[in-house]
Parts: C-alpha cells; sequence; structure tokens
C-alpha cells in the first residue's frame, strides 16, 4: 500500500509505502512534513491511497481525500474596552475581531463585581463586530476574556481589563485657610491636606497669582497618591523668589477616567514692611501750642499703626502713652491734632505700622514741648554821646534762650536776635523815643514786653 500526499498544484510532498499480510484495517500518522524533514505551510493537501495485490501489482484500487494543515491560531482583536482603561461610563459596547479561515467557535465572557457575565458566542468570524453592549456597570474592576478556537485545535485567550469609575477624586486643603496672609516671620506655609483617588492619573500641588490664575507654578505633584497629609512645606521668604501679591493655592486632581477635582485657597504673600514717616513735627523741633501731627502709615496689607509718646529722648524711651491707633493706610496725611500738651521738656514720637503678614516699621523722633516763654527782662538806658542811646537788660537765667529782640516805639530794630544784653542806638534825630524788649527762647517763644524805657 502506497500514500501520496501532494499540494493544490499537484507537487508531491511526501510519500508512504507498507505491506500488508492480510486485509483489514491500518493507520498512517503524518508528522506534517514534507520528504526532507521541513513542516508544510498550512493549507489544503490531497492523499492519494493506492492499494496492490502482492500476487498481481497490476490489481490497483484508489482513493483520494484532501486534509487541511492549519497551525495558525485565531485571531481576536477587541478594539473595545481598550486594556488597562479607566472609564466613567455606565454602559458600552463591546466591538473588535474574532477571525480564523477554519474557525470552530468563539466567546465572550466578562467578570466583575457582579460575577460572571456571557456577551457573545458564535461559530462564525467576526470583523469589526460589535459583540455585545454592557449595561448598568457599578463601579469596580473588570475582566473581559475572548477564547476561540478553530477546527485543527488551534486556541486562543485574550483577556482585557478595564476599570469602571464615575467618582472625581476629592481634594481638601486643610491649611493654609482661606485669606491668610504668609511671609516675614511666618515665610514657611506647611500645607497639609487630602487627596483620596483609587484610579489617579496625576495631581498638582501649584499656585498662581490672584483669584482666577491663568498660569500656575508648581510646588510639587505626581501620580501617586500623598501617603501623609503634609502635602509640603513652601517657602515664601523675601529670598526665596516670591512677588508680594494675592495668591491662589490648588491641589488639583486628574483620575483615570478623566474626573477631576480641585480644592483652592486664596492667600496673601507680603515680605514688605509697611511705610512710615513723621513730616510734621521734624526731628529736633519745638513744640510751643497744639499741632497737627502728619505723616506716613501705608501698606496695601495694613493692620494697625500707633502713634505713642515717651518722655525723654529717643534712644532711652521705654515708657510709651497711645496717642492715636489708625486702622486705614495713610500717605502724607493728619495722623493727629495734638491739642492737649504734656509738660514742657523732651519727648519721643514714635509712629509704628504693622501689615497683616507680621512686617512691623517704627520711626522715632525727638521733639520738645517748650509751651512757656522766658519772663520779661528789665529794661534801662541812658544818653549816649548826645545823638544815640545805650540800653541795657539782665541777662535771662532760662537755660534755652535764644535771645532779644529790641524795640523802638514798637517796631523791631534787628532783624536777627540779639545774643548781647545791650545795644547802642545811634545817630538819632531830636525827639522823643519809646524802647522795650522782650525774651526769646529757642523754641521761638518770646517774652511779654519789659518795661518802657523812655527817651529824648
Amino acid at each position: 500500500m502506497q500514500i501520496d500526499l501532494v499540494d493544490a498544484n499537484s507537487l508531491p510532498i511526501t510519500t508512504y509505502t507498507t505491506v500488508l499480510s492480510t486485509a483489514g484495517k491500518g493507520n498512517f500518522i503524518w508528522d506534517g512534513k514534507n520528504s526532507s524533514g521541513e513542516v508544510v505551510p498550512d493549507g489544503t493537501y490531497q492523499v492519494k491511497l493506492t492499494a496492490s495485490l502482492l500476487s498481481n501489482p497490476l490489481v490497483t484500487q484508489n482513493e483520494t481525500f484532501s486534509v487541511t494543515v492549519d497551525t495558525t491560531l485565531p485571531w481576536i482583536d477587541i478594539k473595545q474596552p481598550v486594556d488597562k482603561t479607566c472609564l466613567n461610563l455606565t454602559s458600552f459596547g463591546v466591538s473588535g475581531a474574532i477571525t480564523d479561515p477554519n474557525l470552530q467557535d468563539y466567546s465572550l465572557a466578562i467578570a466583575g463585581p457582579g460575577g460572571l457575565q456571557a456577551v457573545d458566542s458564535g461559530i462564525q468570524s467576526r470583523n469589526a463586530f460589535n459583540f455585545g453592549t454592557l449595561n448598568d456597570l457599578v463601579e469596580g474592576d473588570y475582566t473581559l476574556t475572548a477564547k476561540a478556537m478553530d477546527q485543527a485545535e488551534n486556541g486562543i485567550q485574550v483577556a482585557k481589563t478595564f476599570t469602571i469609575d464615575r467618582t472625581p477624586p476629592k481634594t481638601v486643603l486643610d491649611t493654609p485657610k482661606n485669606g491668610e496672609y504668609y511671609g516675614s516671620g511666618k515665610n514657611v506655609i506647611e500645607i497639609t491636606g487630602l487627596l483620596v483617588e483609587k484610579n489617579l492619573e496625576k495631581y498638582s500641588l501649584r499656585y498662581g497669582v490672584g483669584d482666577a490664575p491663568a498660569d500656575w507654578k508648581e510646588v510639587v505633584g505626581g501620580d501617586i497618591v500623598p501617603a501623609i497629609t503634609k502635602l509640603s512645606s513652601w517657602k515664601v521668604g523675601k529670598d526665596d523668589g516670591i512677588a508680594d501679591g494675592a495668591y491662589t493655592l490648588s491641589l488639583y486632581a486628574r483620575d483615570k477616567a478623566g474626573l477631576e477635582g480641585e480644592a483652592k485657597v486664596k492667600i496673601v504673600i507680603d515680605n514688605s514692611p509697611p511705610e512710615v514717616a513723621i513730616t510734621v513735627p521734624k526731628d529736633g523741633d519745638y513744640v510751643i501750642r497744639a499741632i497737627d501731627i502728619r505723616g506716613t502709615a501705608f501698606d496695601a496689607n495694613l493692620d494697625k499703626a500707633q502713634l505713642e509718646l515717651s518722655e525723654g529722648v529717643c534712644a532711652d524711651s521705654y515708657k510709651r502713652t497711645l496717642l492715636k491707633t489708625l486702622g486705614t493706610s495713610l500717605r502724607d496725611s493728619l495722623l493727629t491734632s495734638w491739642q492737649t500738651l504734656p509738660a514742657d521738656g523732651t519727648y519721643c514720637l514714635i509712629l509704628s505700622a504693622t501689615d497683616k503678614a507680621g512686617n512691623k516699621t517704627e520711626i522715632k523722633i525727638n521733639v520738645k514741648v517748650d509751651t512757656h516763654p522766658p519772663e520779661a527782662p528789665v529794661l534801662s538806658g541812658r544818653i549816649e554821646e548826645s545823638t544815640g542811646v545805650r540800653l541795657d537788660w539782665p541777662r535771662n537765667i532760662e537755660t534755652e534762650l535764644a535771645g532779644y529782640n529790641l524795640y523802638r516805639d514798637g517796631q523791631k530794630l534787628a532783624s536777627t536776635l540779639l545774643t548781647d544784653n545791650f545795644y547802642i542806638d545811634g545817630n538819632l534825630k531830636e525827639g522823643n523815643y519809646a524802647y522795650t524788649v522782650k525774651a526769646v527762647d529757642l523754641a521761638g517763644n518770646e517774652s511779654s514786653p519789659s518795661n518802657t524805657v523812655t527817651m529824648r
């Protein structure tokens, strides 16, 4: 008996010959190789069986049938769902392709929180096919398994995992609190909060200028949920490169299903000290009567400003008396009207301002309160060389005496203060002249007139 295998073009593949001593059944197992020992390609082949008598080889009987060689696995290509995807859906269609020229059967099933559920099955190839719709999917993890077997018993199994997630990330900022001020001594912001999300794609702790930032700068971020509530220590001191101003701090998160969550707080960073100045009176001025104290106490984020008075020079001042508290910023304006003056003496005026971030500025000036004029001198006079008059008066005992003003008939004789305690008024015409003298102290206080001396 002879078995010949030929391909579709009738070209020989291999031949097998055997001798059977008796009639009956036999078998031949082909290993799928040609006569050279090479594996034949997939395809259809003809098997020719020829039997002849041993006693008369010319007596033969022929049988022919075809066999198919198939070593190729069925092809499975699931387009939807995409493997390892996260979906914000309740239902969706399962689509793709399952093909094989010799397909025997296929099946699709889904395993998830609700158990195992059949999706589709069949015995014919499918291209660009909707295998079914998955409805009422609860949140959780799923595995879609597709199986296919061909008639040569080549089998394949493909699994696609996906997650249904309709819950947006939970973001919470515990600190800082909304509306807080930072800078100066509070130059590190301890940012604490909470991020809850099983399927995080990314998160970003970020800040931007103003209430609705167009651009963001990231403090810290990543694709792993922070394990602790302390998210960052953000340095915002004057040397840390953060300009003064109002900022929005945001904890933003997006999950793999595209859902977003965000928590925001508004803060103010202020590393600039308030501007303070006393313009009236000036340092070293005398105060002889009630005055308006003018100056500047300005800051965009002013908390409060105080005008205080201390007895003695500023270098030694320690006990302060409040003159005025200011709640709003002022620039070159009235700070207070100083109506009730203290006893004459040296005092320190102190203007301080503190902003809401804790920045503080203080300025001090020395002033002297002198509301009492010197004692009136006692004037005397005599004729000097027939056309002149010599006027004399005792020197005042006040320690802060500046000089004297001498008046003739009510008119001051000199444009500047006299520092001597005498004066010669010469080259006078004949007539009567009335003289008075007044003492002037360093504060500008002028005494009452002395006695009147009349010369003729």
